[in-house]
């Protein structure tokens, strides 16, 4: 059972920012505002860089190309390649998303003292590790804008929309990013499992899911009950704009029965093996 949309103790939620930005350092390392990166993440991007993309592909390269314009996937395309234009579409609003909110505002005021400065530049890394997946698979390819116009509509809204508003909505598209990701990261080593490169793979996607998650824990710090309870309700509105754009990771949850209650998904549970994943302050949430 998810604990997402239930609210932290008072004592915790006055003790999270601290304890949040302590980790976030230890793991990330210093935050370079100017070239977006983090100190130590950029070791592992040397790795994954040299890495080559190995073998035969089973992704149908020219239909994968031609979809990449098109909200609906034409029929009869293989599960290879549903999943890598899943990959590739959610990567396009997840960067549209940072990017059109840096544009308006720029990073927090505070740097990397603000932890949202480290989410912020988390997401970027998350448009460069995914852009790497689909070229260790065998179509390296550009990102464009969304096409589905609620899906750039939403993202535009939550961009320029005020801090204690943006965490409101924040919350849901974190929760069914999460749930989407861990699914994509499942149908990877089920797809590729005999490729060289799947090891790899799957730590681009562990790292997503780690930040994913901690991006949970903060959203959630940020909220009381009314507002979490607010969150909860507009996950509806969070699944229709990110699958506007996105139909084949609408089919591919659907097809596994992760979206229909994605808000009672226990997130926590996709990284609960992952040795960098947050830990919480408070005894009942350790672990």
């Amino acid at each position: 059972m998810s604990r997402a949309f239930v609210p932290m103790a008072e004592r915790e939620r006055a003790a999270f920012q601290d304890h949040y930005l302590r980790y976030l350092k230890e793991r990330d390392g210093h935050a370079d505002l100017k070239t977006r990166t983090f100190e130590r993440r950029e070791a592992f991007f040397a790795e994954v860089t040299a890495a080559k993309a190995s073998g035969k592909s089973p992704i149908d390269a020219e239909a994968f190309a031609r979809n990449l314009g098109r909200c609906e996937p034409e029929p009869g395309l293989n599960d290879a390649t549903l999943w890598a234009l899943a990959v590739a579409k959610g990567n396009r609003a997840e960067r549209m998303g940072v990017e059109t909110k840096l544009a308006a505002k720029g990073f927090e005021k505070a740097g990397d003292d603000d932890p949202l400065t480290y989410v912020e530049i988390q997401e970027i890394y998350h448009t460069r590790q995914l852009l790497h997946v689909l070229r260790l698979v065998g179509v390296p390819c550009e990102i464009g804008l969304p096409v589905g116009s609620i899906t750039r509509t939403g993202i535009k809204f939550m961009a320029r929309a005020p801090r204690p508003m943006l965490e409101v909505l924040a919350l849901g598209f974190e929760v069914v990013g999460v749930s989407a990701f861990a699914l994509l990261r499942a149908e990877a080593s089920r797809l590729f499992s005999g490729d060289p490169n799947i090891g790899l793979i799957d730590k681009l996607f562990a790292q997503i899911l780690v930040d994913e998650v901690g991006h949970v824990e903060f959203l959630r710090s940020r909220m009381g009950r009314r507002r979490l309870a607010l969150s909860r309700a507009l996950v509806p509105f969070a699944k229709r704009s990110l699958f506007d754009d996105n139909r084949e990771m609408r089919m591919l949850l659907e097809r596994h029965g992760g979206l229909a209650n994605v808000e009672q998904t226990d997130v926590h549970g996709f990284v609960a093996n992952e040795p960098d994943r947050l830990r919480m302050p408070g005894p009942a949430q350790r672990g």
